[in-house]
């Protein structure tokens, strides 16, 4: 699991439980105290969590939503497989509109591998 995926985890988990623990997030994740406490640091840096003593709790009152690197990690191979497919409906010299949000990135980058080009 790498470190976007295992962040939006723990934000996912902080919203369920709206608080976590440094040595059980540690213990599941298998990774070191300190790779969970930059974690943290991170969810605390975007608003979404306050750090305490051996943990943190979720931010409630907070509208903000996690950061385009978290939401980046948010199912891969679903977005990748939708690229792919989008990518075959595409010809070359199309012209594509879409908003920017990660599913578009994930196209764009499918489109690039599979030699087409576009413009978006």
């Amino acid at each position: 699991m790498n470190t976007t995926q295992r962040r939006y985890e723990i934000y996912e988990k902080l919203k369920k439980d709206k608080t976590v623990q440094v040595s059980e997030l540690a213990k599941v994740y298998s990774v070191s105290l300190m790779t969970i406490r930059r974690d943290l640091d991170s969810l605390e840096n975007q608003g979404l969590a306050t750090k305490r003593y051996g943990g943190a709790t979720l931010n409630e009152s907070s509208s903000t939503e996690p950061s385009f690197e978290i939401k980046e990690g948010i199912s891969q191979s679903d977005k990748k497989e939708i690229a792919i497919y989008a990518s075959t409906l595409i010809q070359d010299g199309d012209s594509i509109l879409s908003s920017l949000n990660v599913y578009t990135i994930k196209k764009s980058q499918s489109l690039q591998i599979s030699g087409r080009f576009f413009t978006m």
